[in-house]
């Protein structure tokens, strides 16, 4: 990105960069003399098109002011080019009393922006580098200079194990790693993070654990450092409350699907005696019984589960993804006798991150990863779902049977000759083990999480579609879902998906829809008008390619309804 041009005036940039993914992380710090500068360029870079992406600007205190956070002896240079060598540093710093450079060795770390520590004799020669230097160029680059942040303490009293396949639970985990104080699982990458009271019983278990398999997997145990303050709070303390911690800590509500009965205030009351609020979504009453019910603790949700044992209906731990999925908004209330409404969960959260006053404007708000969104016909050909996260997002889509041309198209994605659009993805998805649009509704709002949120650990691929092919996979091979769900030769049905900001374009835009009809043209196929809910696919390969056990299908084909089983068990 050609900075230069974009802001001529800015005094430095800082673009922070990943380095497992060898990119940055999407955004970029500029500086400017004064805060009328500032101002005018977020004016001017704010929602305005650079190659096919829109840019967003904002202007604000990105760094802390507080004096102790810094060696004020000690500098950074961020922006330095890879070529660099200390004696160019040293001209430009020549009160420097020592330079040393962050090179890495990998190839492609040439592109990442480099790093270069200075040290000075007195804090007054710091202040007067960086009042001198700031925006200096070296080998053409701006550079930024600021003082370096303190290292933070930290311990090496937490493990991280990978290679854990979807089965393991904590109890497994323990059952290796006794001395464990915490542990938390993050089953979609395989892994966990277990932490430890003292770093000799983290090594210890850490010996232990080499050449061990768990669930049939052999995993891999690291050591890592955490900030000492993140486990300061490992251990459970009781109160005079006699609640723990931990209880406070992790929801103590519990989620209840794939109910035969009719879930009312007096089932839920009748079931958990307990409970001290209930939320019964509005979508629940056109499909199988959906409740969330709190209790004051964890323990009182674990029991409630136990006591459901053998009786008609599902129960789980509340967790965001589960609620998501399961279509239950964090902002739903339960009315109470007086009149009252009372918030069952906290308004803002990490997946959802719409502000309160928007979301109290949308009394009709569904979520969008479980039940199919509104669908808007277009026309005959496409029909369109909203995504409401950072940002709102369209979604067109069409499905097309008896596809003659699929080589072709496959050949002229290869070579970009397919048509695009700019600012708008386009995403080819093969048919043959989608039975729902769920299922691509689903991995489109973890696609946008990604794609939005680099704090959640960024994209796992290179673009958005490619992102979204990822997500709809079991597996975390990207070779196998672009070699499953992408778009091949022997293709006969075929799903076309156009996403794009609301920012950009509006469904009516004559842009964009000169662009759907181009998109018609392009495929030879017949176009399936109808209900894209319940699409008829050879079952053994959906269960084949999902894991699902003949155990599981022959409880699902038992089941009241059958796909919408199958649609949970995927």
């Amino acid at each position: 990105m050609n900075w230069k041009k974009l802001a001529p005036e800015a005094k430095a940039y800082r673009l922070p960069w990943i380095t497992r993914l060898y990119r940055c992380h999407g955004f970029a710090f500029l500086e400017f003399e004064s805060e009328e500068q500032a101002l005018m360029h977020k004016e001017k870079l704010h929602k305005k098109p650079y190659g096919n992406k829109t840019l967003f600007a904002s202007v604000g205190k990105f760094i802390s002011e507080c004096i102790d956070d810094y060696d004020c002896k000690m500098l950074v240079l961020y922006g330095v080019n890879y070529n660099v060598k200390k004696g160019e540093i040293a001209r430009k710093f020549p009160s420097s009393t020592n330079i040393s450079l962050d090179k890495a060795s990998h190839l492609n770390a040439r592109h990442k922006p480099g790093v270069a520590y200075l040290t000075f004799a007195s804090e007054e020669d710091a202040v007067n580098a960086i009042k001198c230097r700031q925006g200096c160029l070296l080998r053409g680059r701006k550079v930024s200079v600021l003082f370096h942040k303190k290292q933070q303490e930290k311990s090496k009293n937490c493990l991280l194990v990978r290679g854990l396949s979807k089965k393991v639970n904590k109890d497994d985990l323990l059952a290796v790693f006794p001395q464990a104080s915490t542990v938390h699982i993050n089953h979609f990458r395989g892994e966990a993070r277990i932490t430890y009271d003292l770093e000799e019983d983290c090594l210890l278990d850490q010996k232990q654990a080499k050449d061990v398999s768990i669930g049939g997997r052999k995993i891999q145990v690291f050591s890592i450092s955490v900030k000492k303050k993140d486990t300061s709070h490992s251990l459970p303390k009781t109160g005079q409350s006699g609640i723990s911690n931990a209880d406070k800590d992790v929801p103590s509500s519990i989620v209840i699907d794939r109910s035969t009965l009719p879930l009312c205030e007096e089932t839920i009351f009748k079931l958990f005696p307990k409970a001290i609020d209930f939320c019964i979504p509005s979508q629940s009453v056109s499909q199988n019984s959906v409740a969330c019910v709190k209790f004051a603790t964890l323990s009182q949700a674990k029991r409630a589960i136990k006591s459901l044992d053998g009786k008609s209906m599902r129960a789980r731990i509340a967790n965001p993804k589960r609620m998501r999925l399961l279509g239950i908004s964090k902002t739903f209330t339960t009315e109470k006798k007086d009149g009252t409404n009372i918030p069952l969960f906290p308004t803002m959260v990490e997946h959802n991150k719409t502000s309160q006053e928007v979301k109290r404007n949308k009394k009709n708000h569904r979520s969008k990863a479980r039940f199919p969104s509104k669908h808007l016909k277009m026309n005959s050909a496409w029909r369109t779902i909203n995504f409401n996260l950072n940002n709102r997002f369209n979604f067109h889509f069409s499905l097309w049977c008896n596809v003659n041309n699929a080589e072709d198209i496959q050949t002229k994605i290869h070579s970009k000759q397919f048509p695009t659009l700019t600012n708008a993805v386009v995403v080819l998805i093969d048919g043959d083990v989608i039975i729902d649009i769920v299922q691509i509704e689903a991995a489109i709002t973890q696609a946008l999480i990604h794609y939005n949120d680099e704090s959640s650990g960024g994209m796992y691929t290179r673009g958005l579609a490619t992102e979204i092919l990822y997500c709809l996979s079991p597996n975390r091979s990207i070779t196998h879902a672009l070699d499953t769900f992408g778009i091949k030769a022997s293709t006969k049905e075929l799903i076309v998906g156009i996403i794009y900001s609301t920012d950009v374009y509006q469904p009516n835009d004559a842009v964009l829809q000169g662009y759907l009809s181009q998109i018609v043209n392009t495929i030879q196929g017949t176009i399936n008008t109808g209900s894209l809910t319940q699409l008829v696919k050879n079952t053994d390969k959906v269960c084949q390619e999902y894991g699902i056990t003949n155990l599981e299908r022959s409880l699902i084909n038992k089941s009241d309804d059958p796909h919408r089983s199958l649609l949970e068990s995927i």
